[in-house]
Protein backbone atom coordinates (compact mmCIF):
# COMPACT_ATOMS: atom_id res chain seq x y z
CA UNK A 1 0.00 0.00 0.00
CA UNK A 2 1.45 3.31 -0.83
CA UNK A 3 0.07 7.30 -1.06
CA UNK A 4 1.04 10.34 -1.37
CA UNK A 5 -1.44 13.46 0.02
CA UNK A 6 -0.44 17.52 -0.33
CA UNK A 7 -1.15 18.33 3.04
CA UNK A 8 -1.23 22.45 1.87
CA UNK A 9 0.36 25.87 3.31
CA UNK A 10 -2.00 25.62 6.71
CA UNK A 11 -1.31 21.81 7.35
CA UNK A 12 -1.01 21.57 11.30
CA UNK A 13 0.76 18.51 12.23
CA UNK A 14 3.57 17.88 14.94
CA UNK A 15 7.24 17.41 13.03
CA UNK A 16 10.26 17.50 14.87
CA UNK A 17 12.66 20.63 14.14
CA UNK A 18 14.58 21.16 10.92
CA UNK A 19 17.97 20.55 12.81
CA UNK A 20 16.67 17.18 13.86
CA UNK A 21 16.15 16.40 10.02
CA UNK A 22 19.14 17.05 9.00
CA UNK A 23 20.57 14.68 11.61
CA UNK A 24 19.28 11.64 9.22
CA UNK A 25 22.09 10.47 6.74
CA UNK A 26 20.04 11.98 3.87
CA UNK A 27 17.43 13.89 5.45
CA UNK A 28 17.89 17.02 3.30
CA UNK A 29 18.13 17.24 -0.69
CA UNK A 30 18.08 20.06 -3.03
CA UNK A 31 19.18 22.05 -5.58
CA UNK A 32 21.89 23.67 -4.07
CA UNK A 33 22.74 25.84 -7.29
CA UNK A 34 18.95 27.37 -6.72
CA UNK A 35 18.62 27.33 -3.09
CA UNK A 36 15.96 24.86 -2.72
CA UNK A 37 16.28 22.01 -0.26
CA UNK A 38 13.99 19.12 0.18
CA UNK A 39 13.61 18.10 3.35
CA UNK A 40 12.17 14.99 5.50
CA UNK A 41 10.16 16.52 8.65
CA UNK A 42 9.38 13.16 10.27
CA UNK A 43 7.66 9.59 9.72
CA UNK A 44 4.99 7.88 11.74
CA UNK A 45 5.50 3.86 11.97
CA UNK A 46 1.33 2.90 11.23
CA UNK A 47 0.50 -0.70 12.81
CA UNK A 48 -0.56 -2.08 9.56
CA UNK A 49 3.16 -2.74 8.58
CA UNK A 50 3.26 0.94 6.79
CA UNK A 51 4.94 4.33 7.63
CA UNK A 52 3.86 8.03 6.73
CA UNK A 53 6.94 9.91 5.72
CA UNK A 54 6.35 14.05 5.76
CA UNK A 55 8.30 16.23 3.30
CA UNK A 56 8.72 20.05 3.56
CA UNK A 57 11.32 22.33 1.67
CA UNK A 58 13.57 25.46 2.00
CA UNK A 59 13.45 28.16 -0.51
CA UNK A 60 15.80 30.14 -0.37
CA UNK A 61 15.78 31.78 -4.16
CA UNK A 62 13.99 34.95 -2.55
CA UNK A 63 10.90 34.73 -4.18
CA UNK A 64 8.27 31.31 -5.40
CA UNK A 65 10.13 29.00 -7.35
CA UNK A 66 8.86 25.68 -9.70
CA UNK A 67 9.93 23.11 -10.65
CA UNK A 68 7.91 20.34 -12.63
CA UNK A 69 7.55 16.82 -12.18
CA UNK A 70 10.62 14.64 -13.90
CA UNK A 71 14.63 14.06 -13.13
CA UNK A 72 14.60 16.67 -10.79
CA UNK A 73 11.65 16.72 -8.48
CA UNK A 74 10.33 13.12 -8.53
CA UNK A 75 9.11 10.69 -5.66
CA UNK A 76 10.01 7.47 -5.32
CA UNK A 77 8.98 4.18 -2.94
CA UNK A 78 5.00 6.03 -3.05
CA UNK A 79 2.79 6.87 -5.29
CA UNK A 80 1.81 10.16 -5.56
CA UNK A 81 3.68 13.52 -6.68
CA UNK A 82 5.83 15.65 -5.55
CA UNK A 83 4.58 19.58 -5.15
CA UNK A 84 5.47 21.54 -8.40
CA UNK A 85 5.32 25.47 -6.91
CA UNK A 86 7.63 26.31 -3.88
CA UNK A 87 6.57 29.38 -1.67
CA UNK A 88 10.07 31.33 -0.64
CA UNK A 89 11.06 30.68 2.99
CA UNK A 90 10.95 27.28 4.99
CA UNK A 91 7.68 24.91 4.48
CA UNK A 92 6.84 22.54 7.34
CA UNK A 93 5.21 19.37 6.16
CA UNK A 94 4.03 20.59 2.80
CA UNK A 95 2.91 16.13 1.87
CA UNK A 96 3.18 13.41 3.47
CA UNK A 97 3.50 10.09 1.67
CA UNK A 98 2.75 6.66 3.03
CA UNK A 99 4.31 3.21 1.79
CA UNK A 100 4.36 -0.24 2.95
CA UNK A 101 8.50 -0.29 1.54
CA UNK A 102 11.84 0.51 3.22
CA UNK A 103 12.02 3.96 1.87
CA UNK A 104 10.89 6.91 0.35
CA UNK A 105 13.18 9.37 -1.90
CA UNK A 106 12.09 12.86 -2.67
CA UNK A 107 14.62 13.97 -5.07
CA UNK A 108 14.67 17.49 -5.30
CA UNK A 109 16.96 19.05 -7.87
CA UNK A 110 20.79 17.02 -7.71
CA UNK A 111 20.18 15.28 -4.37
CA UNK A 112 17.32 13.32 -2.00
CA UNK A 113 15.57 13.79 1.02
CA UNK A 114 15.02 9.93 2.38
CA UNK A 115 12.48 8.36 4.66
CA UNK A 116 12.43 5.10 6.30
CA UNK A 117 10.97 4.02 9.71
CA UNK A 118 14.35 4.98 11.12
CA UNK A 119 14.17 8.48 10.48
CA UNK A 120 12.80 11.05 13.24
CA UNK A 121 9.74 10.29 14.51
CA UNK A 122 6.82 12.68 14.61
CA UNK A 123 5.68 13.66 17.79
CA UNK A 124 2.30 12.59 18.61
CA UNK A 125 2.32 12.69 22.51
CA UNK A 126 0.39 15.30 24.16
CA UNK A 127 3.41 17.20 26.34
CA UNK A 128 3.03 17.19 30.37
CA UNK A 129 1.83 20.26 31.23
CA UNK A 130 -0.88 20.39 28.96
CA UNK A 131 -2.74 16.90 30.48
CA UNK A 132 -3.40 19.05 33.96
CA UNK A 133 -5.06 21.86 31.98
CA UNK A 134 -7.17 19.33 30.18
CA UNK A 135 -8.20 17.35 32.98
CA UNK A 136 -9.37 20.37 34.67
CA UNK A 137 -11.12 21.77 31.89
CA UNK A 138 -13.25 18.20 31.93
CA UNK A 139 -13.67 18.18 35.13
CA UNK A 140 -14.75 21.74 35.99
CA UNK A 141 -18.53 21.67 34.81
CA UNK A 142 -19.02 18.45 37.10
CA UNK A 143 -17.58 20.48 40.10
CA UNK A 144 -19.62 23.71 38.84
CA UNK A 145 -22.32 21.90 39.28
CA UNK A 146 -22.48 19.54 41.69
CA UNK A 147 -21.60 22.89 44.08
CA UNK A 148 -24.77 24.64 42.42
CA UNK A 149 -26.88 22.05 43.34
CA UNK A 150 -26.06 21.78 46.83
CA UNK A 151 -26.27 25.63 47.20
CA UNK A 152 -29.94 25.49 45.73
CA UNK A 153 -30.87 22.43 47.80
CA UNK A 154 -29.30 24.58 50.79
CA UNK A 155 -31.49 27.49 49.76
CA UNK A 156 -34.54 25.87 49.07
CA UNK A 157 -34.44 24.14 52.52
CA UNK A 158 -33.55 27.11 54.44
CA UNK A 159 -36.62 28.71 52.70
CA UNK A 160 -38.72 25.90 53.41
CA UNK A 161 -37.70 26.38 56.80
CA UNK A 162 -38.80 30.09 57.44
CA UNK A 163 -42.34 29.33 55.62
CA UNK A 164 -43.15 26.76 58.72
CA UNK A 165 -42.73 29.65 61.77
Amino acid sequence: MVAATVLGPFAATAVASADDASREDHGVGGDERGGLSAITECVIVNGDGTFTAFFGYDNRTGGAAARPLGDRNRLRGADGAAPTTFAAGRRVAVFSATTSGSRIVWRLGDRDAVATPRSVPCSTNPSMPEAPVTLLLMLAPTLVTGWWLRRRQRLLSCATAARSW
